[in-house]
């Protein structure tokens, strides 16, 4: 990705052509797939068994599934931690660029000699517009990663309740082996 030459900008380029370049680069070329993950996150789910006693191993396996997707989901939202992190310091760094070229174009004769406000921001937009579109892709990424995060909170909520619930039906469970009621072992196939 080149950025284009602006005589206007020409001395503000001296310093940040190759930082805004090597940012617009490493932005498109990011390599985290959001959707997949919040695909991921859509289609874990556990449904508990109505009675676990009469299904010991089904239980068993159950149980086993709802710890490791809990562990999958902690695993998630790890991942999305990090990235949001990696895209919070790019935001501010594409904004703090944006805004130093922003004053530096709002003192140039060129877009001085507008007399109207709106025609000086629109002239510095359509000069900043590559700058202007990370700080863009850079906050649509940021309040989607929020949501993600969101999501994963709320199944990994899911996952703590259904975990919980299980612990519960195991003591019942146990109890009523200790009570002497007959509990299967297995599933039997009919």
């Amino acid at each position: 990705m080149q950025i284009l030459y602006n005589p206007n900008l020409a001395e503000f380029y001296d310093g940040y052509t190759a930082t805004v370049e090597a940012l617009a680069i490493e932005i498109f070329e990011r390599n985290f797939n959001l959707y997949a993950t919040s695909e991921e996150l859509k289609v874990i789910s556990i449904e508990l068994l109505k009675n676990p006693e009469d299904q010991m191993v089904s239980f068993n396996n159950l149980y086993a599934e709802a710890q490791s997707s809990y562990n999958r989901v902690c695993s998630i939202m790890m991942e999305l931690i990090q990235e949001k992190s990696y895209w919070k310091r790019t935001y501010i760094i594409v904004t703090k660029i944006f805004e130093r070229a922003r004053s530096y174009l709002l003192t140039t004769d060129e877009v001085k000699t507008l007399k109207n406000q709106n025609l000086q921001e629109a002239k510095v937009s359509s000069e900043l517009h590559l700058i202007l579109s990370l700080v863009n892709v850079c906050k649509i990424v940021l309040e989607d990663m929020k949501d993600m995060i969101e999501i994963g909170n709320m199944q990994k909520d899911k996952l703590n309740n259904a975990i919980t619930n299980m612990s519960r039906q195991q003591r019942v469970t146990e109890s009523l082996i200790g009570l002497g009621y007959p509990v299967k072992t297995h599933n039997l196939q009919n």
